[in-house]
């Protein structure tokens, strides 16, 4: 559905490449995991394991999100956040710059909680960050 990668091709300064789909896993990397994912910082030695049967109300947490692919109209829900450029979800809120949710589906973005099952959501749900903490 990606039409124009050319924002994540501008984006892409640390030399990996561009991060080439619409879906990411949500990631709140704060000092304990609260995403989807496992941390494993081979530096200091500091490994945090994700569990699925950790995820309190999984019917209601966002496990993989569509984020926005552009900045431009009709597709981006905040125009001064960032393009998907990393395969991790962690959001941010409108206006305040960060991941953000496509809006190209009627206004909302596709997202997949972490009972499996997939729902378009309006950004402002995809931008509460209680809404991508597993563990709350």
């Amino acid at each position: 559905m990606d039409r124009d990668n050319s924002e994540r091709i501008a984006e892409n300064t640390d030399g990996n490449g561009i991060y080439e789909y619409s879906y990411t896993v949500s990631s709140v990397v704060l000092n304990v995991n609260c995403g989807f994912t496992s941390i494993i910082d081979r530096g200091i030695g500091f490994v945090q394991p994700f569990k699925l049967s950790g995820v309190r109300n999984p019917a209601l947490k966002i496990m993989i999100a569509e984020e926005q692919a552009t900045l431009k109209g009709g597709e981006s829900s905040d125009p001064t956040g960032d393009v998907m450029n990393d395969g991790r979800y962690a959001p941010s809120g409108p206006a305040r710059g960060g991941d953000a949710f496509t809006v190209r589906h009627n206004k909302k973005g596709n997202a997949w909680f972490g009972d499996g099952h997939v729902s378009p959501v309006l950004p402002a749900f995809g931008n509460m960050t209680t809404n991508c903490q597993a563990n709350l």
